[in-house]
């Protein structure tokens, strides 16, 4: 069933979790290093605060495209 049901053990999830985070943290610190913005901390949420708004809404304009399309 994948990811539709829910796992039965947590730790199974867990690492998955921990990978997603970490790359998101890396794109987003990346993503500021292309704008020249140079971006600490693990906060995702202060990290793409700090992305000039540009990079915001293109971000915001694919995952609205991605979810319409049902990627996720």
């Amino acid at each position: 069933t994948g990811l539709k049901a829910p796992p039965r053990d947590f730790h199974v999830v867990a690492p998955f979790v921990v990978n997603t985070v970490l790359a998101l943290e890396l794109y987003l610190k990346t993503l500021g290093r292309i704008h020249g913005a140079s971006l600490h901390g693990h906060d995702l949420e202060r990290l793409f605060s700090k992305l000039p708004e540009s990079a915001q809404s293109r971000i915001e304009e694919h995952l609205n495209d991605i979810t319409k399309v049902g990627y996720i």
